[in-house]
């Protein structure tokens, strides 16, 4: 098995509640995580946006992109991030063909979607609301 160093902390992007998105990028701890999402945005900005980030955070941050594997790995990032709502690409199921450090997250909602998850050996799965927070 190939060690996959994974931070202990997660930042879920959402430029729409945060008031300057680029001074929180440049804020959060080193060895943090970021996980992009920004879903609404349109994959000509979504790419750009991820890229700026992973440029201020390069050397400090994991950066995982949501949702979609072809951009994380177009932009080398350290991972990619999905839900338990989302239809996974095929090609996730073959993690042989990705970077050896390559990291899976997961985002389940009920203890179902945790079972079926752990076939799909997620590097991490989290927890997200199961009752209205």
């Amino acid at each position: 098995m190939i060690y996959k160093k994974i931070n202990s902390q997660f930042f879920f992007s959402d430029r729409k509640k945060c008031q300057d998105f680029n001074e929180i990028i440049k804020k959060i701890p080193k060895n943090s995580s970021i996980i992009f999402r920004e879903y609404d945005l349109s994959n000509q900005k979504r790419e750009e946006m991820a890229r700026k980030i992973r440029s201020i955070c390069k050397f400090k941050n994991q950066i995982l992109i949501g949702k979609d594997l072809d951009l994380a790995l177009k932009l080398k990032v350290d991972g990619v991030h999905f839900s338990d709502f989302d239809k996974l690409p095929i090609k996730i199921l073959d993690r042989k063909k990705f970077p050896k450090k390559f990291i899976f997250t997961l985002a389940c909602h009920n203890i179902l979607s945790v079972i079926k998850a752990q076939k799909l050996k997620p590097d991490l799965i989290f927890i997200s609301p199961i009752f209205k927070s």
